[in-house]
């Protein structure tokens, strides 16, 4: 087998150069025969990931204008997540009842909202099946006339989507559009700044603008509208959360202090000669907020102290100036 100077086979990575061109024009079909492309060999997937990283491989294609003509095999049906949706962590989402808050606005009647309180995360399954898993403190906008559009308002949410070829799924977070291609995927909205991790299948950000394309182990991080900073994470690890596992790979102390405390429930304040000290942990969110504070301050070398109703980890246990 030929390999190119990257590692991977010439062929996957001609190939993927080639999707990935040919996708900022492509149609819903195109989009579904990438997929069956993607799934068909864990190469393929390797070296689109590769060529979705690295934009530097795709400058000596763009010149070329000769269409390629690649082989669509059919789609492998794909195992149903493992850990993401176990049963266990299913069980205690549905612990608490789902709130449904319906929004009484004369021009959208349909339109209803449900909330997660700070004390449970919330499950939500819709009428075709999807269901949503809404960590605490989140708020999702829903619609009764277009069940397959949600607005994540505020919050995280893990998301296992039942794929609708003729119904794109869509995800709109501060005024940026996410789009399922088959997939279980979860979204992080915190103001202006979105993040979206991919577990399984597919997503398109941004079909109408970017449209950049992100599969299993692929994270994107838009801190405003037009940025986006790709990276990469642990399959297994994306929407940890509903199962109290939290998993970190060479982060900042102040996004882990951001997630664990959207998965407590808890305010963390981190001080700012703190806060960009990077580490790599695991952290456990059910077994008590305090537990899972002090394990984060042990691991990062600083002092966890009670503020008001929430906490602070600085260095000197003073406050975060």
């Amino acid at each position: 087998m030929t390999r190119s100077p990257t590692g991977y086979p010439a062929a996957a990575l001609r190939e993927a150069i080639d999707w990935h061109l040919a996708l900022a024009e492509g149609d819903t079909d195109r989009w579904h025969e990438f997929v069956a492309w993607l799934e068909a060999d864990e190469a393929h997937r390797a070296a689109y990931d590769r060529v979705s990283m690295d934009d530097a491989l795709l400058d000596g294609r763009r010149a070329s204008s000769a269409p390629v003509a690649m082989p669509v095999p059919a789609p492998r049906v794909r195992p149903a997540p493992r850990r993401i949706w176990a049963a266990g962590g299913i069980v205690a989402l549905l612990a608490g009842a789902t709130t449904l808050l319906a929004l009484h606005h004369p021009s959208a009647p349909d339109r209803y909202r449900i909330e997660s309180p700070a004390s449970a995360s919330r499950a939500i399954t819709l009428a075709d099946g999807s269901r949503i898993a809404l960590n605490r403190g989140g708020r999702l906008l829903l619609d009764r006339a277009d069940p397959r559009r949600v607005v994540l308002e505020q919050g995280e949410a893990m998301f296992q989507v039942r794929h609708d070829a003729s119904s794109p799924f869509r995800v709109e977070v501060a005024g940026r559009t996410i789009e399922d291609v088959g997939t279980a995927f979860n979204v992080v909205a915190d103001g202006a700044r979105i993040e979206v991790a991919v577990a399984q299948g597919a997503v398109l950000y941004q079909p109408a603008g970017e449209r950049v394309m992100l599969t299993p182990g692929m994270a994107l991080r838009s801190p405003s509208p037009g940025a986006v900073e790709l990276r990469r994470v642990a399959a297994a690890s994306v929407g940890g959360w509903t199962s109290g596992r939290l998993e970190f790979d060479d982060v900042s102390i102040a996004e882990i202090a951001r997630a664990l405390g959207r998965s407590l429930g808890t305010p963390l304040r981190v001080a700012p000669s703190l806060g960009q000290r990077r580490i790599s942990c695991v952290l456990r969110s059910d077994r008590g907020a305090e537990m899972a504070i002090r394990s984060l301050a042990a691991l990062a070398g600083a002092t966890a102290t009670r503020q008001g109703d929430g906490w602070l980890l600085s260095t000197d246990g003073g406050g975060a100036g």
